[in-house]
């Protein structure tokens, strides 16, 4: 039996770079418990928690060191300034 995760702060988040041919790669939010998870291969941006069909991002291209140039994603930056509690389906998540 597996239990949902909840992110509650933003203390639950760490940014980190993601590389994306389409946008140049940008600096989203994700969730600390995942990525201590090493069985989980595919990472939900904090930006697409809340979409029905959120965009992942392999575990192999996240970065925690981000290239001079990145770019923060202004929908992460936008929830990490109100501090918004986002939950969702554990279906999302693996």
């Amino acid at each position: 039996m597996t239990a949902a995760v909840i992110a509650m702060t933003d203390e639950d988040y760490v940014p980190c770079y993601c590389p994306d041919r389409i946008l140049g790669g940008q600096v989203h939010d994700l969730l600390r418990t995942e990525l201590a998870d090493g069985s989980i291969l595919w990472l939900i941006p904090r930006c697409q928690e809340a979409a029905a069909e959120p965009r992942r991002l392999p575990r192999m291209d996240v970065r925690a060191e981000a290239p001079l140039r990145a770019r923060t994603c202004d929908a992460c930056a936008s929830l990490r300034r109100r501090d918004r509690i986002t939950r969702c389906p554990l279906v999302w998540r693996r």
